[in-house]
């Protein structure tokens, strides 16, 4: 598309330090999804696809106790086990959601600054390019307003919706003009169908839905005209999770039960009629090849000194490659409705 907007990575020293816990929890970490993942694996079986609802086949592969399948029509990458409305409870709702929220709990300014702050100015310059000078936001699943706060500080209207009463009562604290609201997860199709916004946003939200389908549809019917989605992507971190079962999954676990690919992207966007306007494409891959090595040779002071030395200079070139290949760990997606 003429107007479309494509970026291409970031830097990773600012994530390393907010995702220490990653390095330093491994046995901590792993235990919790593992613990998830059996719960997971006692809900009734996928029989088909969570994006494009065609019938799945047999296993593609198996990692840390879950089946996995790629969709032979759309290419979307499935649990075999569904993601129900009660395992959604227990991720979200439960003392389990209490302890899923701490990890937004922590830095809060310096993760306004440092992650959510550059999302704001990506959407800014694909708003540029599309000739819309004014514009607000509807921002679902929006944790404890962090994206709500970046836009504050850009002088953006936006009004956000979170299910944690947790996470709600800590943007409270540190919204002072964008509003955030507790409701019920259920709502949140109804909350886009209604929405008096240019603009609806899911940072990394349409992953989680039990039915991601039915927020979609939502959109479509709703007056907004654009959707800002992050959404996490098959890449060469699900492939090395897989090789190193003793790695806590950061890409596979918790509620991403399944991933998209280049190929369900492009069958979303038609499914939906939606032309992306924009797409800035930068993953965690090489900090996560960075955090198994380290793992991996706890014991071995030397060898992990030798592996800081090379990450900590070349992280950025190594995981540009794979961001410019569009097959990095994740991707934000900015689309109009056609």
């Amino acid at each position: 598309m003429k107007n479309k907007v494509s970026l291409f990575s970031k830097s990773s020293l600012k994530h390393l330090k907010l995702k220490q816990d990653f390095f330093t929890l491994n046995d901590l970490l792993l235990k919790d999804a593992l613990k998830t993942n059996r719960i997971l694996r006692k809900q009734k079986k996928r029989i088909f696809c969570k994006l494009c609802e065609s019938k799945l086949g047999k296993k593609t592969f198996t990692s840390h106790l879950i089946n996995y399948v790629e969709c032979s029509k759309c290419g979307h990458l499935n649990s075999l086990n569904e993601d129900t409305i009660m395992f959604s409870n227990y991720l979200y709702n439960s003392n389990k959601g209490q302890n899923y929220s701490k990890n937004y709990l922590k830095t809060y300014d310096s993760r306004v600054k440092n992650i959510y702050t550059p999302k704001v100015e990506f959407l800014k310059k694909v708003m540029k390019k599309q000739n819309l000078k004014k514009y607000s936001i509807t921002d679902i699943g929006c944790g404890a307003g962090h994206f709500l706060k970046a836009l504050e500080e850009k002088k953006i209207e936006a009004i956000g919706y979170e299910p944690s009463q947790t996470l709600v009562k800590v943007g409270k604290k540190k919204l002072q003009i964008n509003k955030i609201n507790n409701v019920k997860m259920s709502d949140f199709s109804k909350i886009i169908l209604n929405a008096n916004t240019n603009i609806i946003s899911m940072i990394g939200v349409l992953e989680h839905l039990y039915d991601p389908n039915l927020a979609l549809r939502s959109f479509t019917k709703s007056k907004a005209n654009y959707l800002y989605i992050l959404i996490p992507h098959l890449s060469f971190s699900t492939l090395l999770e897989n090789a190193n079962q003793k790695v806590f999954p950061r890409s596979l676990s918790g509620g991403h039960t399944h991933l998209y690919t280049n190929k369900s992207i492009n069958h979303m966007a038609k499914k939906y009629k939606l032309s992306l306007v924009g797409e800035w494409w930068f993953g965690t891959d090489m900090m996560d090849l960075y955090r198994h090595l380290l793992v991996l040779c706890d014991q071995n002071k030397k060898m992990k000194s030798m592996i800081k030395n090379i990450f900590e200079n070349q992280i950025d070139d190594l995981q540009n490659i794979m961001d410019k290949n569009k097959s990095c760990s994740e991707v934000h997606l900015i689309f109009k409705k056609k």
